[in-house]
């Protein structure tokens, strides 16, 4: 969620092919550090604030474990 104030900040135009991540994952232990790692960099790259990317990286994380966890049956 971004406060209305700092949208426009985060608005960098429509979302080309250029802005897009796609990336498959394995169902395993590894694929949230994966996650991590690409997402907090992608969105590096595309001028994200770290506040907002923190938060990003955070909440896709959670997914992708408790995808696996429960979706798998993989636990740590």
């Amino acid at each position: 969620m971004v406060p209305s104030r700092e949208h426009e900040d985060l608005r960098r135009g429509p979302v080309t092919a250029q802005q897009r991540l796609l990336f498959a994952l394995p169902a395993d232990l590894t694929a949230a550090a994966a996650v991590r790692t690409r997402l907090a960099g992608w969105l590096g790259d595309n001028g994200w604030p770290p506040a907002q990317r923190d938060d990003l990286v955070l909440a896709v994380n959670e997914a992708v474990s408790n995808s696996i966890e429960h979706g798998y049956g993989v636990r740590p």
